[in-house]
């Protein structure tokens, strides 16, 4: 009897050395290519937003806002100009695109019962870099990777002695594209 368990343990042993590790190792280096894909997509969305982006979207003074009877209102052409902008990036997704849709709809929302000459909502901060006066050095840092499920990850960029930022990303036609640049706008909006 001994000797029949002596062999059955030896050979699971010899079973579970000799399995394929190949599939370990192929999950391994598919999470490091994605772990260097996904920084390398968040340092290439903030390049692009801090030396092009910032300008192109501030050119022309391309103020979302107008007042209107007393009050704020949405001006839906240059939004449409500003999601363009961010489109033809290459750097961030349709689901961004969408998102930023329906935020700037929100803040309209609160724009049309603030009275005209009164700061309006939502333009505390720049809304990509969560800040009024962060160093740009600081979105140069390396972003940690917070989680990778599937198609969709969260990285986080440090800032120093500033509060972290969190970038969502996900995944389209195999290239990491920023989701989601998480800041508080300061309005009620349910994602």
């Amino acid at each position: 009897m001994r000797l029949y368990v002596l062999l059955f343990i030896l050979l699971a042993f010899a079973a579970c050395k000799n399995a394929p590790k190949e599939t370990a190792g192929s999950v391994h280096a598919t999470t490091a290519v994605d772990s260097a894909a996904l920084v390398g997509a968040v340092s290439e969305f903030y390049n692009w937003y801090i030396t092009t982006g910032v300008h192109e979207l501030g050119a022309n003074n391309m103020v979302l806002y107008y007042a209107k009877d007393g009050f704020y209102a949405l001006d839906d052409a240059i939004l449409d100009k500003k999601m363009d902008i961010f489109a033809r990036s290459g750097k961030v997704s349709k689901q961004f695109i969408e998102r930023e849709r329906r935020l700037w709809k929100a803040c309209a929302a609160e724009w049309a019962t603030t009275p005209a000459g009164d700061k309006p909502p939502c333009y505390d901060a720049d809304p990509y870099l969560c800040s009024q006066d962060t160093p740009i050095e600081y979105y140069q840092e390396p972003a940690s990777i917070l989680r990778i499920e599937g198609e969709q990850a969260t990285l986080r960029i440090p800032r120093g002695e500033y509060e972290p930022l969190d970038i969502s990303l996900v995944k389209e036609n195999g290239q990491w594209l920023v989701s989601k640049v998480h800041c508080d706008m300061g309005i009620p909006f349910n994602e």
